[in-house]
């Protein structure tokens, strides 16, 4: 009965009758490839400046924000860094090692990743194969969703352990263990993206799997969950933190500048594959005998993942961890039938061969100079964002005092890395980017009917980085007491910026006189802007 303790055969041996004596060497190649994969993995994510940021401001403060840390469009306003975790282990890392900190730090994740569903597998009682093929999917899923270094990939480990404890706590013979266990995984969640409230998906087991007699495990699975849920410095303003940064406003309005944000069906090709084979899961578990029970809860787990995706593309990755459960009951129907000699090692080479995949096209990158400039460059941190902006920020670094503070005004793209990068100046897009009453407001969609295009508080900006076609640096060129200084070079491949100052804040923030004549800044310039 459910809640009995089943011996159950050693991993060893049950690896060792699926892959032979030297299945410890297969895994281990195997985690090596993925690790690897991970160390290539250029650190591009345009999220990552602003991570770092906030978390060189919590350990500066020892403590969390609950208002707006950094921009001047939202001085008061509430801010809360839910991701505070990562956020303090990347500028740990970073600042005791530099950029190759943060590289082996997402080899050690993407190792995690696939390692995980491993003990989910073992916890549900199901074949080796049957981990093997949900480490390799939610590896695939993270590399589509997380495939630079994001607070994302945690929840793709912190699931299948989740899952794991679950069972263990059900049906285990040690569930206070399991249940630590849980409250542990379920707290790294909780402390490093807002999407752990789906950690309780792993309640179903108490409809599917406990018997009614055992409450006592049903109320440890429940009660670890929502213990580790509490473990955050969050915990006593949990609905204002999901009110503020779930309410509609004008960045996400439709059609949002935000890709996650939009619906799943503008989402790229490996996230339509993945939707399409999530959308099979039904009539595949079709052919599974279960209770009527758990097809029940099957089917209510899929329906909550496809309404997520329909409503928002990142809404991809609650589908694939709600569906973790019904993928692993027909992956392991398959895995249990009969196979010839051929077919394992058919099977084994297909494994290895989707490794290699991982691994070529993270390492394949490296031939690119952009791939590989942060393990040489400190300041190749979102490397877009930074081959943008690295004379300008080169420039500031060498015509202002050391201890000149201003208000910066700039664009969306660019707000999270000027945070990090320039630090004594308060950028006026707000840290989480996406709130209506920063400056970011004029780039989500705007319709004529509504009257002219706003362009930002940019009077009250001590200088202004923007691109020379936004209508308000034509304000800017006109404005009184203000002049521009640079532009990046017209010849690259984006957008010019433009570089503003506001004269009166020159004059005792500059070191020498304003130049008189734009400055045209190309990358070159990075290197030797002290120069002009």
């Amino acid at each position: 009965m459910a809640g009995d303790v089943v011996e159950m055969p050693t991993v060893d041996a049950e690896w060792r009758a699926e892959f032979g004596a030297h299945w410890r060497w297969y895994l281990l190649g195997l985690t090596l490839l993925l690790a690897l994969s991970g160390v290539a993995a250029p650190l591009a994510d345009p999220d990552l400046p602003m991570h770092l940021a906030m978390g060189r401001w919590i350990v500066g403060h020892h403590g969390v924000p609950f208002v707006e840390p950094f921009a001047w469009t939202r001085q008061g306003a509430p801010y809360f860094a839910y991701s505070w975790l990562p956020q303090v282990t990347y500028h740990v890392l970073y600042d005791a090692v530099g950029p190759i900190g943060l590289r082996l730090l997402q080899g050690l994740l993407m190792a995690a990743v696939l390692l995980a569903p491993l003990a989910l597998a073992r916890a549900a009682r199901w074949s080796p194969w049957t981990g093997l093929f949900l480490a390799l999917f939610n590896s695939m899923v993270a590399f589509m969703i997380a495939g630079y270094l994001r607070p994302q990939l945690v929840l793709f480990i912190a699931m299948p352990l989740a899952w794991a404890c679950a069972y263990w706590i059900v049906r285990g013979d040690r569930p206070a263990r399991a249940a630590l266990g849980m409250t542990v995984v379920v707290a790294a969640a909780a402390n490093s993206h807002l999407g752990f409230p789906v950690t309780a998906a792993t309640w179903a087991l108490l409809v599917t799997t406990l018997a009614p007699r055992d409450w006592k495990r049903g109320l440890l699975l429940v009660g670890s969950t929502v213990a580790g849920w509490l473990l955050s410095p969050y915990t006593l303003v949990w609905p204002d933190v999901f009110r503020l940064n779930f309410a509609q406003n004008a960045m996400l309005n439709y059609p949002t500048p935000i890709s996650e944000f939009r619906p799943g069906s503008h989402s790229g090709g490996g996230a339509l594959m993945l939707a399409a084979t999530l959308a099979l899961l039904p009539w595949a578990l079709a052919t599974v005998p279960l209770r009527a029970r758990e097809r029940l809860v099957a089917a209510a787990q899929w329906l909550v993942g496809l309404y997520a995706f329909s409503l928002v593309s990142r809404g991809i990755l609650v589908w694939w961890v709600l569906s973790l459960g019904p993928m692993g009951v027909i992956a392991d129907r398959l895995a249990r039938a009969p196979k010839s000699l051929f077919v394992r090692r058919a099977q084994m080479i297909m494994v290895y061969v989707l490794a290699l995949i991982f691994f070529t096209r993270q390492a394949a990158s490296l031939a690119q100079p952009w791939a590989r400039a942060d393990f040489t460059d400190r300041y190749a941190i979102g490397f877009e964002l930074h081959r943008r902006t690295a004379p300008l920020n080169s420039w500031l670094d060498c015509h202002t005092r050391p201890d000149v503070r201003g208000r910066l005004l700039t664009i969306f793209d660019l707000g999270s890395y000027f945070t990090w990068r320039l630090p004594r100046y308060s950028a006026s897009i707000d840290s989480r980017t996406i709130f209506p009453d920063s400056v970011a407001r004029p780039e989500g969609f705007h319709h004529s009917s509504r009257g002219a295009l706003p362009l930002g508080p940019w009077a009250s900006a001590d200088l202004a980085v923007v691109p020379v076609n936004y209508a308000v640096a034509a304000v800017l060129d006109t404005a009184a007491g203000w002049r521009q200084a640079a532009v990046t070079d017209s010849t690259a491949d984006y957008r010019p910026l433009g570089l503003w100052v506001r004269t009166a804040w020159w004059e005792r923030a500059g070191r020498t006189p304003l130049p008189a004549r734009v400055l045209e800044l190309t990358p070159a310039d990075a290197g030797r802007a002290c120069e002009k």
